[in-house]
């Protein structure tokens, strides 16, 4: 009879357990049908354009929202922006020239968290997702990322990333952005000098995913991503 009485006690135990997570995981399963993030777009000229990014969701939903935390490019002052207008749908607008991915973070009234990525897209649209004609694009060269290695001591890299294209391609470059791990000291670089392929150089001892945005003097851009190589050693 104690281990009928023992039994039926840790099958109790497991279920109620088991309902306090389908509790706080079914909720929000539900929540993330109801929600999704979108963009507008308007070419404003001169390469750059106006843009905002918002919820889009029934307005019972929105008013659970506490604020919307969205993280920008960390080229953009003041990158990450809070928003706790839920009569806009808590939107977001600024202006550029680039396309990025934007991190979003719903924190609702209740304290629980949703997390988003978006795609910032520059095709022109307006809110009911017309498309609009807007200027073709310059054409350049084909643009790649390389990389050099010198082993120091120990663990130590130096490194030298850079650019690979052709004279003319890289002569309406103005400048080539590098964003590092960001446990480097200033992890966004600007490179203005083109004369070694916009290279950029640095110390480390592990390789990572370096994120490249090459803008033209007309202020287009093209995103390209490098992974650091240690094999490619100098001596």
């Amino acid at each position: 009879m104690m281990t009928n009485s023992r039994l039926a006690n840790t099958i109790f135990t497991v279920l109620f357990h088991l309902s306090l997570v389908l509790a706080i995981c079914i909720p929000d399963y539900a929540l993330a049908q109801d929600v999704r993030i979108e963009n507008t777009a308007k070419y404003v000229g001169s390469g750059r354009y106006e843009w905002t990014v918002f919820l889009v969701a029934e307005a019972p939903f929105l008013k659970t929202i506490k604020y919307v935390e969205y993280t920008l490019h960390p080229s953009i002052p003041n990158p990450v922006q809070i928003i706790r207008d839920h009569d806009t749908n808590f939107a977001l607008s600024s202006n550029g020239w680039g396309e990025f991915n934007i991190f979003v973070k719903i924190v609702f009234k209740n304290g629980r968290k949703m997390y988003f990525e978006h795609w910032l897209n520059l095709e022109e649209r307006s809110e009911e997702g017309i498309e609009v004609n807007r200027p073709p694009l310059p054409e350049y060269g084909e643009i790649n990322a390389d990389n050099t290695a010198r082993h120091l001591n120990n663990r130590v890299w130096e490194w030298t990333v850079f650019i690979e294209t052709d004279e003319e391609t890289l002569s309406q470059i103005e400048y080539v952005e590098y964003i590092l791990h960001p446990t480097f000291p200033e992890p966004v670089r600007r490179v203005f000098k083109k004369d070694n392929n916009f290279a950029l150089t640095a110390k480390g001892w592990g390789t990572f995913e370096i994120k490249i945005r090459v803008v033209f003097k007309d202020r287009t851009e093209r995103h390209l991503t490098h992974v650091l190589e240690f094999e490619q050693q100098q001596e």
